[in-house]
């Protein structure tokens, strides 16, 4: 095991399916591979996030089901590196600055509207915009996703229309060597996509931090 092991089958993984997609290409066929992974690994020592303590000082209570005005369930499976809570509606704002602010915590995000993603986090604000198959990022100050810049070459390259959306696809080239890649459809994605039960709110960690059953790393 270990990191090189790793690299090295993910590099014969790599290979394989160049293989098997130019050898469907020369028969006339045309192959499709789609890949995923349940959470990441960095070989690192990671750090429990308290975000139960954030928000029981914040006068929640964390508990399974919802019962009242304040109650917040937080499902924790394994180990991870992101978390959906569940919520009243009137609680969502309020759950993400309380998330945003705590040690550990990258962003955390809410839907106001069906397609409106508010993202908080200790850098700043901003929103994201849908429509159709178009996105649009508004810096709220802070730029907490880092894509000012990009975005202003994209402004200049016209991959970005008179109302500040651009198409997927054209976030997805312009974001794929970026710290976040691909964001914005992915964090609407998070919120809509192969789910039954949509998260009130949707946190996500900083490299190095987790969130979990406690005995779970020294198993």
């Amino acid at each position: 095991g270990g990191k090189e092991h790793l690299k090295a089958f993910l590099q014969t993984v790599d290979r394989t399916m160049e293989e098997l997609i130019a050898e469907a290409e020369q028969h006339g066929g045309h192959l499709e591979v789609e890949m995923f992974s349940d959470h990441g690994n960095r070989y690192d020592t990671y750090k429990n996030v308290k975000l139960n303590d954030a928000l029981a000082q914040a006068g929640f209570i964390t508990e399974k089901t919802i019962k009242d005005e304040r109650s917040v369930v937080l499902p924790k499976h394994g180990l991870v590196g992101a978390s959906m809570m569940f919520t009243q509606p009137q609680n969502c704002a309020r759950i993400a600055e309380v998330s945003a602010a705590t040690e550990g915590v990258d962003f955390a995000v809410y839907q106001p509207e069906e397609n409106t993603i508010e993202l908080i986090s200790r850098r700043g604000r901003a929103r994201i915009l849908r429509e159709a198959d178009r996105f649009k990022y508004e810096d709220a100050g802070g730029d907490p996703l880092k894509l000012g810049a990009l975005l202003e070459r994209m402004k200049v390259s016209g991959a970005v229309d008179a109302s500040g959306f651009a198409s997927a696809e054209a976030w997805f080239v312009a974001t794929r060597d970026h710290e976040y890649v691909d964001p914005l459809r992915r964090l609407f994605d998070g919120f809509t996509k192969h789910v039954k039960t949509r998260a009130d709110v949707i946190v996500s960690y900083e490299d190095g931090y987790l969130l979990g059953s406690p005995m779970l790393p020294y198993l």
